[in-house]
């Protein structure tokens, strides 16, 4: 069986630099290696592709005429399939329209049939500064909650105050992304390509104004949570009395993969909220509890609200304060 093919997605809004970085990128290539790129645009007549298919030596595919996560969704697993297996790369890059919602995208990698032949890498997101430093983006928001390496594109036409307050929004996201960085030109580390998607550790760092146990893990992409049996075991741990938290949880907070979809939750002893999010890294709660909490038990009941489809069960303790 061939080994799986490294795959990156790059993603970004309209003119945000993602062609460019991905030439940069080409030209990076160790030259025994043959990548290709699938490339998708909104319109009819695609100009990326014919770009990127001058610069030579790569094998380019591209899907116009719509996004690649809506009506060109069965378009895009077509090419795919066929790419793989004509070409077989040692890498592919996807770059999705500017307008496309890149969590469907990863969905797709992610689908039967696709993911036993990819190794999904880290997704980059590519952006200008002052477009994050705006106080409101909505369109922006999918792409920074999927992106595992955000890059500031134009560091050289701007100044030194606005990359650092750049670095620190993007660092202050809720989960961190693995590296934020910028850059002129499209040029990033190639290294960056193969990060991996899911984060080894999380840090926490005691709070000294009150005292409180806190804990947080990490699931793997393939974990499956029920979201009915998750929902009523926050709903008991958010209340006094249980034998794992006599005194309740102070706040439970998590990224769960469910069978309808990614849910946010978010729940206090006074509500508790589920919604539909694009992040696609991975599952991962955190809690904290004002008093002492038997954090195995809660462990072990959390584990229990999973109903994977065969995949390996695994969690990694990620803290504890």
């Amino acid at each position: 069986m061939a080994h799986p093919v490294p795959v990156n997605v790059i993603c970004g809004p309209l003119g945000s630099g993602k062609t460019t970085t991905v030439l940069a990128a080409f030209r990076h290539r160790p030259p025994e290696e043959r990548w290709a790129i699938l490339v998708n645009e909104f319109g009819q007549v695609g100009v990326d592709g014919a770009v990127l298919e001058a610069a030579g030596g790569v094998a380019v595919r591209e899907i116009a005429g719509g996004c690649v996560c809506c009506v060109a969704g069965p378009m895009m697993r077509t090419a795919l399939v066929k790419l793989l297996r004509e070409v077989r790369p040692d890498r592919l890059l996807i770059e999705p329209s500017g307008l496309a919602h890149p969590a469907s995208v990863l969905d797709q990698l992610r689908s039967p049939g696709i993911r036993e032949a990819v190794d999904l890498r880290a997704t980059i997101l590519l952006i200008h500064p002052r477009r994050l430093l705006r106080s409101s983006d909505p369109e922006l928001a999918e792409h920074l909650h999927v992106a595992d390496v955000i890059v500031g594109t134009h560091d050289d036409v701007l100044g030194e105050d606005e990359l650092n307050a750049f670095r620190a929004k993007a660092e202050a996201l809720w989960p961190r992304p693995l590296r934020v960085l910028t850059t002129s030109f499209g040029e990033i580390e190639p290294a960056i390509l193969d990060l991996r998607p899911a984060p080894k550790t999380i840090l926490r760092l005691p709070h000294a104004d009150h005292p409180r146990e806190e804990h947080g893990w990490i699931w793997p992409v393939e974990a499956v949570f029920d979201e009915e049996a998750l929902t009523a075991l926050c709903q008991r741990l958010l209340r006094p009395g249980t034998e794992a938290c006599p005194g309740g949880l102070a706040r439970i907070k998590g990224l769960f993969r469910t069978p309808r979809g990614w849910r946010l939750l978010q729940g206090t002893p006074d509500t508790l909220r589920l919604e539909p999010w694009p992040w696609r890294r991975d599952s991962r709660c955190e809690a904290i509890a004002s008093s002492s909490a038997d954090w195995e038990a809660i462990e072990r009941q959390l584990e229990e609200t999973r109903r994977d489809d065969g995949s390996p069960r695994g969690i990694r303790e990620v803290s504890e304060v």
